[in-house]
């Protein structure tokens, strides 16, 4: 069985930006998880744990070495296309590593509602 890296923009000076995020990155998660789809969400792991130590940053830069161990496991880079996803720091980053792992890169797009996605 395959193992998913579900990557989505999450960095955000508003954090009910980040929050969404997280929602949206979660929900994916837990419905391929329901559907026996193996997924590693370094959005909903990361902001659970800022959840607990909001002390923790959110940059990409903080993440970067986290984040690519557990890719090493990955099979597959799932980008979901949320709004921002096309400029975000950390995806374009998991975008160069999943190049260089040589891992296929899947863009699944999403469809907000613009209040939403806007905030």
């Amino acid at each position: 069985m395959k193992l998913i890296y579900l990557a989505t923009p999450y960095s955000h000076d508003d954090p009910r930006v980040r929050t969404y995020r997280f929602d949206v990155a979660s929900r994916v998660a837990a419905h391929l998880v329901k559907n026996q789809v193996l997924v590693y969400s370094p959005i909903t792991i990361g902001h659970v744990l800022w959840m607990y130590e909001n002390e923790l940053p959110t940059d990409e830069k903080f993440w970067r070495e986290y984040n690519y161990r557990m890719m090493l496991s990955c099979n597959e880079l799932w980008i979901l296309q949320l709004e921002g996803w096309h400029k975000s720091k950390g995806v374009k980053e998991e975008i160069r590593m999943a190049n260089e792992l040589e891992l296929r890169v899947r863009y699944i797009p999403i469809v907000e509602r613009k209040e939403d996605a806007r905030i």
